[in-house]
């Protein structure tokens, strides 16, 4: 995604017996996550491990993921290790789904998103493609909007980077190339300077 000017987390990729030292290559803090075709959603799996602050931290996160993923499913527990440079919390999470309907076409779902996508009814869809102006008016419908504008004072977010991000992944859906089926970032945390793809799940024809 980053290629196509979608900010993600820097990150690396290894075993579990080596990602403390690509953990120390990166950064602290970082967020750990077990990687498995089996485990698309990890929260629930206690397959994340968020705001590790050494290598140490991280060879501990690694032994408590594995013990948990065996609980929860074993068949799903592999020895294959994300880490990526924990990113600031944001101004809001949003939840994006871009999916291909037999008879619409490529619809974009809006929500609010994190942990609170199932919790609140806050969402609204757009038939693609689209136009920023639409974007401005799906966002303005979403409950999650005052938080945006700035809550009580609070920073707001950076529109402009969020209404690029969602303009940039919506050509990158629709691009055949791709040959994208459906596309969910959850959560796309919007930041008072930048917007950044936290999660992503990605299903191709």
């Amino acid at each position: 995604l980053r290629k196509n000017g979608i900010p993600i987390p820097e990150g690396r990729i290894g075993s579990g017996s080596k990602i403390a030292q690509l953990s120390n290559e990166l950064g602290f803090p970082v967020v750990l996550k077990l990687v498995s075709a089996l485990l698309p959603h990890k929260t629930e799996a206690g397959a994340i491990k968020m705001s590790l602050r050494s290598s140490n931290e991280v060879s501990k996160a690694v032994e408590q993921i594995k013990s948990n993923v065996e609980i929860f499913n074993s068949a799903a527990l592999t020895d294959v290790f994300l880490v990526e440079t924990m990113v600031a919390a944001p101004v809001a999470e949003l939840m994006v789904n871009i999916r291909y309907d037999s008879e619409f076409g490529f619809v974009m779902t809006l929500a609010t998103g994190g942990n609170l996508v199932e919790l609140f009814a806050d969402s609204t869809t757009i038939l693609l493609p689209t136009s920023r102006n639409d974007l401005v008016r799906a966002l303005s419908r979403l409950k999650i909007k005052r938080l945006l504008d700035g809550y009580r004072g609070q920073s707001g977010a950076n529109m402009e980077s969020l209404l690029s991000t969602l303009e940039r992944l919506t050509e990158f859906a629709t691009d055949p190339l791709n040959k994208v089926a459906e596309i969910e970032i959850n959560p796309l945390f919007v930041g008072k300077d930048v917007t950044c793809a936290i999660d992503v799940l990605m299903q191709i024809t």
